[in-house]
Protein backbone atom coordinates (compact mmCIF):
# COMPACT_ATOMS: atom_id res chain seq x y z
CA UNK A 1 0.00 0.00 0.00
CA UNK A 2 2.88 2.48 0.97
CA UNK A 3 4.60 1.68 -2.80
CA UNK A 4 1.19 2.23 -4.58
CA UNK A 5 0.83 5.72 -2.67
CA UNK A 6 4.47 7.04 -3.63
CA UNK A 7 3.45 6.15 -7.32
CA UNK A 8 0.46 8.20 -6.98
CA UNK A 9 2.33 10.80 -5.19
CA UNK A 10 5.15 10.82 -8.74
CA UNK A 11 2.13 10.47 -11.10
CA UNK A 12 0.78 13.54 -9.70
CA UNK A 13 3.79 15.59 -9.55
CA UNK A 14 4.70 14.28 -13.20
CA UNK A 15 1.25 15.81 -14.35
CA UNK A 16 1.92 18.83 -12.36
CA UNK A 17 5.31 19.68 -14.00
CA UNK A 18 3.62 18.87 -17.91
CA UNK A 19 0.63 21.67 -16.52
CA UNK A 20 3.08 24.20 -15.63
CA UNK A 21 5.92 23.20 -18.77
CA UNK A 22 2.37 23.39 -20.71
CA UNK A 23 1.49 26.52 -19.32
CA UNK A 24 4.95 28.12 -19.75
CA UNK A 25 4.43 27.51 -23.48
CA UNK A 26 1.81 28.72 -23.61
CA UNK A 27 2.61 32.31 -21.80
CA UNK A 28 5.94 32.46 -23.97
CA UNK A 29 3.54 31.89 -26.74
CA UNK A 30 1.44 34.48 -26.27
CA UNK A 31 4.18 37.15 -25.69
CA UNK A 32 5.67 36.05 -28.69
CA UNK A 33 2.54 37.07 -30.56
CA UNK A 34 2.32 40.48 -28.69
CA UNK A 35 5.76 41.05 -29.66
CA UNK A 36 5.28 40.27 -33.35
CA UNK A 37 2.15 42.10 -33.04
CA UNK A 38 3.76 45.35 -31.26
CA UNK A 39 6.71 45.10 -33.87
CA UNK A 40 3.73 45.03 -36.73
CA UNK A 41 2.17 48.32 -35.23
CA UNK A 42 5.60 49.68 -35.25
CA UNK A 43 6.68 48.93 -38.83
CA UNK A 44 2.94 49.91 -39.71
CA UNK A 45 3.56 53.26 -38.41
CA UNK A 46 6.71 53.41 -39.94
CA UNK A 47 5.31 53.16 -43.37
CA UNK A 48 2.25 54.99 -42.77
CA UNK A 49 4.64 58.59 -41.52
CA UNK A 50 7.11 57.59 -44.86
CA UNK A 51 4.19 57.95 -47.15
CA UNK A 52 2.31 61.06 -45.43
CA UNK A 53 5.97 62.84 -45.55
CA UNK A 54 6.36 62.37 -49.30
CA UNK A 55 2.95 63.18 -49.86
CA UNK A 56 2.64 66.01 -47.96
CA UNK A 57 -0.44 65.02 -46.08
CA UNK A 58 0.96 65.97 -42.46
CA UNK A 59 -1.00 68.84 -42.20
CA UNK A 60 -4.29 67.78 -42.75
CA UNK A 61 -3.40 64.29 -41.43
CA UNK A 62 -6.07 64.54 -38.50
CA UNK A 63 -8.73 65.52 -40.96
CA UNK A 64 -11.40 63.57 -42.29
CA UNK A 65 -11.80 62.98 -45.70
CA UNK A 66 -14.80 64.41 -46.51
CA UNK A 67 -13.65 67.86 -44.98
CA UNK A 68 -10.29 67.29 -47.47
CA UNK A 69 -10.29 69.01 -50.88
CA UNK A 70 -10.27 66.93 -54.03
CA UNK A 71 -6.66 67.52 -54.97
CA UNK A 72 -5.96 66.46 -51.25
CA UNK A 73 -8.36 63.39 -51.45
CA UNK A 74 -6.14 62.16 -54.91
CA UNK A 75 -3.24 62.29 -52.88
CA UNK A 76 -5.08 60.38 -49.99
CA UNK A 77 -5.94 57.46 -52.88
CA UNK A 78 -2.54 57.68 -53.86
CA UNK A 79 -1.31 57.28 -50.08
CA UNK A 80 -3.50 54.12 -49.71
CA UNK A 81 -1.90 52.42 -52.63
CA UNK A 82 1.56 52.80 -51.40
CA UNK A 83 1.03 51.68 -48.00
CA UNK A 84 2.19 47.87 -49.58
CA UNK A 85 4.78 49.41 -51.34
CA UNK A 86 4.29 48.35 -54.86
CA UNK A 87 5.93 47.93 -57.66
CA UNK A 88 3.25 49.08 -60.00
CA UNK A 89 1.17 51.94 -58.99
CA UNK A 90 -1.83 52.65 -62.24
CA UNK A 91 -3.51 56.02 -62.06
CA UNK A 92 -7.03 56.61 -63.62
CA UNK A 93 -7.53 60.17 -64.75
CA UNK A 94 -5.57 61.37 -61.88
CA UNK A 95 -5.79 65.25 -63.14
CA UNK A 96 -9.65 64.86 -63.28
CA UNK A 97 -11.44 67.86 -61.64
CA UNK A 98 -8.78 69.74 -60.16
CA UNK A 99 -7.57 72.86 -60.66
CA UNK A 100 -4.52 74.33 -62.38
CA UNK A 101 -2.40 74.57 -59.23
CA UNK A 102 -3.49 71.11 -58.29
CA UNK A 103 -2.67 69.74 -61.85
CA UNK A 104 0.60 70.80 -61.45
CA UNK A 105 1.14 69.12 -58.04
CA UNK A 106 -0.24 66.65 -59.15
CA UNK A 107 1.77 66.09 -62.10
CA UNK A 108 5.14 66.30 -60.02
CA UNK A 109 4.17 63.98 -57.49
CA UNK A 110 3.57 61.35 -60.58
CA UNK A 111 7.04 62.37 -61.57
CA UNK A 112 8.82 62.06 -58.27
CA UNK A 113 7.22 58.62 -57.90
CA UNK A 114 8.12 57.24 -61.01
CA UNK A 115 11.26 57.45 -59.91
CA UNK A 116 10.84 54.99 -57.95
CA UNK A 117 7.89 52.49 -59.07
CA UNK A 118 6.53 51.92 -62.67
CA UNK A 119 3.67 54.01 -63.25
CA UNK A 120 0.68 53.25 -65.52
CA UNK A 121 -1.86 56.64 -66.05
CA UNK A 122 -4.81 56.21 -68.04
CA UNK A 123 -6.38 59.73 -69.37
CA UNK A 124 -8.49 61.54 -72.61
CA UNK A 125 -5.95 64.57 -71.91
CA UNK A 126 -3.35 64.01 -74.12
CA UNK A 127 -1.43 67.84 -73.21
CA UNK A 128 -0.81 65.98 -69.82
CA UNK A 129 0.61 62.81 -71.11
CA UNK A 130 2.69 64.65 -72.68
CA UNK A 131 4.01 66.46 -69.92
CA UNK A 132 4.41 63.13 -67.54
CA UNK A 133 5.43 60.20 -69.70
CA UNK A 134 7.88 58.71 -71.26
CA UNK A 135 5.71 56.15 -73.17
CA UNK A 136 2.01 56.49 -74.70
CA UNK A 137 -0.41 53.31 -75.47
CA UNK A 138 -3.02 54.32 -77.71
CA UNK A 139 -6.12 52.70 -77.29
CA UNK A 140 -9.41 52.42 -79.44
CA UNK A 141 -12.53 49.87 -78.18
CA UNK A 142 -9.73 48.20 -75.98
CA UNK A 143 -7.68 47.35 -78.57
CA UNK A 144 -3.90 48.41 -78.49
CA UNK A 145 -3.16 50.46 -81.56
CA UNK A 146 0.14 52.37 -80.77
CA UNK A 147 2.95 52.88 -78.78
CA UNK A 148 4.64 55.77 -79.02
CA UNK A 149 7.66 56.93 -76.83
CA UNK A 150 7.97 60.74 -76.32
CA UNK A 151 11.08 62.68 -75.66
CA UNK A 152 13.28 59.43 -76.83
CA UNK A 153 16.40 60.04 -78.20
CA UNK A 154 16.96 60.95 -82.06
CA UNK A 155 13.32 61.89 -81.58
CA UNK A 156 12.15 65.33 -84.02
CA UNK A 157 11.86 68.56 -82.23
CA UNK A 158 8.88 71.00 -82.76
CA UNK A 159 8.90 74.29 -82.31
CA UNK A 160 6.40 77.10 -82.89
CA UNK A 161 8.03 80.68 -84.35
CA UNK A 162 6.15 83.88 -85.21
CA UNK A 163 6.89 86.41 -87.45
CA UNK A 164 6.11 89.84 -87.88
CA UNK A 165 4.31 91.15 -91.50
CA UNK A 166 6.71 88.20 -93.00
CA UNK A 167 5.91 87.12 -96.78
CA UNK A 168 5.50 83.23 -96.48
CA UNK A 169 7.55 82.60 -100.00
CA UNK A 170 10.27 83.94 -97.91
CA UNK A 171 9.80 82.33 -95.02
CA UNK A 172 9.75 78.84 -96.81
CA UNK A 173 12.80 80.01 -99.47
CA UNK A 174 14.88 80.55 -96.45
CA UNK A 175 14.04 77.44 -94.16
CA UNK A 176 14.47 75.23 -97.29
CA UNK A 177 17.93 76.17 -97.01
CA UNK A 178 18.36 74.62 -93.97
CA UNK A 179 18.71 70.73 -94.05
CA UNK A 180 16.48 68.31 -92.31
CA UNK A 181 14.02 71.36 -91.34
CA UNK A 182 9.99 70.83 -92.47
CA UNK A 183 7.36 73.12 -92.26
CA UNK A 184 4.22 70.87 -90.63
CA UNK A 185 1.99 73.95 -90.20
CA UNK A 186 1.48 77.10 -91.33
CA UNK A 187 -0.42 80.42 -90.36
CA UNK A 188 0.69 83.12 -92.54
CA UNK A 189 -1.75 85.65 -91.62
CA UNK A 190 -1.05 85.85 -88.04
CA UNK A 191 2.79 84.41 -89.09
CA UNK A 192 2.82 81.37 -87.11
CA UNK A 193 4.94 78.48 -88.24
CA UNK A 194 5.41 74.98 -86.71
CA UNK A 195 8.82 74.11 -87.62
CA UNK A 196 9.50 69.78 -87.22
CA UNK A 197 13.65 68.71 -87.17
CA UNK A 198 15.60 65.63 -86.08
CA UNK A 199 18.37 67.55 -85.58
CA UNK A 200 17.14 70.30 -83.83
CA UNK A 201 15.67 73.50 -85.25
CA UNK A 202 18.18 76.29 -84.02
CA UNK A 203 19.70 76.44 -87.06
CA UNK A 204 16.20 77.58 -88.78
CA UNK A 205 15.89 80.38 -85.81
CA UNK A 206 19.24 82.03 -86.84
CA UNK A 207 18.10 81.51 -90.71
CA UNK A 208 15.19 83.94 -90.22
CA UNK A 209 17.16 86.41 -88.02
CA UNK A 210 20.09 86.37 -89.92
CA UNK A 211 17.48 86.61 -93.57
CA UNK A 212 16.10 90.01 -91.55
CA UNK A 213 12.65 88.30 -90.39
CA UNK A 214 11.27 90.02 -86.70
CA UNK A 215 11.27 86.90 -84.82
CA UNK A 216 8.32 87.65 -82.17
CA UNK A 217 7.88 84.32 -80.64
CA UNK A 218 10.20 80.74 -80.44
CA UNK A 219 8.20 78.38 -78.09
CA UNK A 220 8.56 74.36 -78.02
CA UNK A 221 5.16 72.74 -79.02
CA UNK A 222 3.87 69.19 -78.14
CA UNK A 223 5.15 65.73 -79.65
CA UNK A 224 2.46 65.82 -82.32
CA UNK A 225 0.35 63.21 -79.80
CA UNK A 226 -2.39 65.06 -81.21
CA UNK A 227 -1.85 64.02 -85.05
CA UNK A 228 -0.84 60.66 -84.16
CA UNK A 229 -3.97 60.06 -82.07
CA UNK A 230 -6.46 61.23 -84.47
CA UNK A 231 -4.28 59.76 -87.74
CA UNK A 232 -4.34 56.14 -85.73
CA UNK A 233 -7.97 56.44 -84.52
CA UNK A 234 -9.28 57.56 -87.94
CA UNK A 235 -7.25 54.69 -89.82
CA UNK A 236 -9.07 52.34 -87.47
CA UNK A 237 -12.37 53.69 -88.19
CA UNK A 238 -11.93 52.55 -91.44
Amino acid sequence: MSDMHVSDTNACNFANLNTDRAREQRTKSRCGMRETQRSARRKQSQILDEVVERLSLGNVRSLLISKLSRGYRQRVAIAQALLGKPKLLVLDEPTNGLDPRQIIEARELIRTLSRELSIIVTSHILAEMERVAQRVAILLDGKLLSVHTLGAQGAKTRLRVRLRAADEAAVRSHLDSVPGVNIIEAVPALGIYILDSANGTADAVRVLVHGGFEVEEVSPTGSGLEELFLRLTEEAAR
